[in-house]
């Protein structure tokens, strides 16, 4: 019985110092890096829910259309690349804009956020989430 008793204080010291060491030890590199990464995910996942919330505010405050601040050419842009395709785009002439003169589109734009809108709107109808170009644009409008 007095075996097992010292046995038991032992295994408990031993494992009282392993925790001690564990607790003095710094943190690793490894450790510290997914601690980063979980900062960066955190501060970008808040960001993007502000920009997200501040989009959807107009919307349930005003309806779902493209204001004043929202540029109708880059909606019109991105329906144009959603209706032909991106080759007809890049070779696009717009006599609508600069009016009278007009705009060769393909050359004088970045179609980044034509490009953007009109794949999330390929993948959603892929879905079978039917949605108009429209409000995919109202949602990702430049602000």
């Amino acid at each position: 019985m007095e075996e097992s008793t010292e046995h038991d204080k032992s295994t408990l010291q031993k494992k009282s110092s392993v925790k001690e060491e564990v607790i003095k030890k710094p943190l690793s590199a490894a450790s510290a890096l997914g601690a980063t990464s979980l900062l960066t995910f955190v501060i970008l996942a808040l960001c993007w829910l502000v920009g997200f919330a501040s989009r959807l505010f107009a919307i349930i405050r005003f309806e779902s259309i493209i204001h004043e601040f929202d540029p109708w050419f880059n909606y019109r842009a991105t329906h144009y690349m959603v209706e032909n395709n991106f080759y007809k785009f890049l070779n696009w002439f717009d006599e609508r804009a600069w009016y009278p003169l007009g705009r060769i589109v393909g050359g004088t734009v970045y179609p980044g956020l034509m490009v953007t809108s009109g794949a999330i709107h390929y993948v959603l109808n892929s879905l079978n989430f039917p949605i108009h170009i429209r409000d995919v644009c109202v949602f990702l409008a430049p602000t």
